[in-house]
């Protein structure tokens, strides 16, 4: 059963206003298959993957698919079973969340506003468009890390399925690798990991000279060798780490889950 229809009212009106959250909660990070299942665990308030598939019009592996990741991403929670169960958490509660992460983004930005500028030394931030390329920095900026290498992602998986031997690589030539993602997301090995929920964009930090920050879905990206600019990037992510310190670390069993 069509969203759109199981609701009623105004079908024109109705459509405006579903594709405009649609497109809202895309803006946060979320897959086309992603929000639309929030949007139909929101409307049933609670729903198995079939239910789910059916209110939200998308194909029923698509949608335990994305209910799974929208659980790892703090937007639903499930009971176990068959079938799972899956249920959203409240809109008004995960907005005020994303709006703070949004602001402490943000706030990260104003930090460094103009620094270069006032020290007259031209900003140097390269944009870099695609995810084939985004990629190919994020690995290079691990092949060229001597000392230490930290990355905060929502997008791991991606990035240690097509990238992950590059992570080992480096921890052998002595290279502390810190990660900071998701609960319950299967980590490159031999890292060191900090699990969060909400994190909106990839912030990663090389030796502390180079640093990235990158889209959710890792299709655009800004890039500095400006030593200045990293050190400020490491430091809020150094701070992260150790808000995050005071619980226990992820164990090697939570990490291969």
């Amino acid at each position: 059963m069509n969203l759109i229809k199981l609701l009623g009212e105004n079908l024109d009106e109705l459509r405006k206003e579903y594709e405009s959250v649609i497109a809202v909660l895309r803006n946060c990070g979320l897959s086309e298959y992603e929000a639309r299942s929030y949007m139909a665990l929101v409307v049933l308030n609670f729903g198995t993957p079939q239910r789910v598939a059916e209110v939200a019009q998308i194909p029923r592996t698509s949608a335990y698919k994305a209910l799974t990741l929208l659980e790892s991403k703090g937007y639903a929670t499930s009971t176990q079973g068959k079938p799972r169960v899956f249920q959203p958490e409240d809109p008004l509660s995960k907005g005020d969340e994303v709006a703070e992460q949004i602001r402490e983004a943000f706030r990260k930005l104003s930090l460094v506003s103009g620094m270069l500028s006032e020290k007259g030394v031209p900003q140097l931030i390269y944009t870099i468009v695609g995810q084939e390329k985004v990629m190919e920095k994020i690995a290079e900026l691990i092949d060229s890390s001597t000392t230490r290498f930290i990355i905060s992602t929502p997008a791991i998986r991606e990035i240690r399925k097509r990238i992950g031997k590059k992570f080992s690589d480096a921890k052998k030539r002595g290279v502390l690798i810190t990660v900071i993602t998701a609960p319950s997301v299967k980590l490159p090995d031999h890292t060191d990991s900090y699990r969060v929920t909400e994190l909106l964009a990839t912030d990663i930090v090389s030796d502390g000279k180079k640093a990235l920050i990158a889209a959710p879905d890792l299709n655009a990206c800004g890039f500095t060798d400006n030593e200045s600019l990293a050190e400020h990037l490491e430091s809020f992510l150094r701070m992260l780490t150790t808000k995050l310190a005071i619980r226990p670390p992820a164990s090697d069993a939570e990490q291969s889950a």
